[in-house]
C-alpha cells in the first residue's frame, strides 16, 4: 500500500486548505470590525467629555458658593450646609 498521494489530489487538498484559511481569516476580520464598532459606540466623544467636565465644574462651584454663603451668614453649621449642598447638587444634575 502506498502512502503517497497523487499530485492532482494533493493540489485539491491544498486548495481546500487555502479556502478554509481564507474563510477563517474573513470571519476573524468581521469579529474584529464588530468589536471596534462596539467600542466606538460606547466611548464618549471629545465634545461630550468636555460638556461633562464643564457640568461637573459648574455644579461643584455652585455647591461651594451655597455652602460658604450659608456658613458665613451664620444660618447653619458646616455639617448641615454640607447636606444642603448635596441636595442642591442633586437638583442641579437633574436639570
Amino acid at each position: 500500500m502506498s502512502t503517497q498521494t497523487s499530485p492532482r489530489r494533493a493540489n485539491h487538498q491544498d486548495d481546500l486548505l487555502v479556502g478554509l484559511a481564507k474563510s477563517i481569516g474573513a470571519t476573524l476580520g468581521t469579529l474584529v470590525a464588530k468589536a471596534n464598532a462596539a467600542k466606538e459606540a460606547l466611548t464618549p466623544s471629545k465634545p461630550a467629555r468636555r460638556r461633562l467636565a464643564k457640568t461637573v465644574k459648574r455644579t461643584k462651584s455652585a455647591g461651594k458658593r451655597l455652602a460658604k454663603g450659608a456658613v458665613a451668614a451664620g444660618k447653619t453649621g458646616v455639617r448641615s450646609s454640607h447636606r444642603t449642598t448635596k441636595k442642591t447638587l442633586r437638583r442641579t444634575k437633574k436639570r
